[in-house]
């Protein structure tokens, strides 16, 4: 129930860094990011603008990138306008692959 699905969303978000190295960790992280409860997602989220670059990867992978496009859901006024900056700012490598260029024409 909803006591185990909170254990897995803090096991997730305490491991963030390690599970994002892995395509089916991306997969596992974009699972949570999309199931798990308001303040979860918003807690996982504001984990991954504090890292920039495990963000660009999930951005970037077809199992991480739907937990990109829920930063940008769950995310609002200056904590969001930081998500779209730091989105902006790797542009480049973000237009290179299909994921990421599905975030950048996804942008508010």
């Amino acid at each position: 129930g909803g006591m185990q699905k909170s254990a897995i969303c803090k096991a997730v978000h305490k491991k963030i860094c390690a599970l994002a190295d892995d395509p089916y960790g991306c997969a596992v992280i974009s699972c949570v990011m999309t199931t798990a409860s308001h303040a979860e997602k918003i807690a996982m989220a504001r984990t991954l603008i504090r890292e920039p670059f495990i963000l660009m990867k999930l951005a970037c992978s077809r199992h991480g990138h739907q937990a990109a496009f829920a930063v940008l859901d769950v995310l609002e006024g200056y904590e969001k306008g930081t998500a779209q900056c730091m989105f902006a700012a790797e542009e480049s490598r973000l237009s290179m692959c299909r994921y990421g260029r599905a975030l950048l024409n996804r942008r508010d």
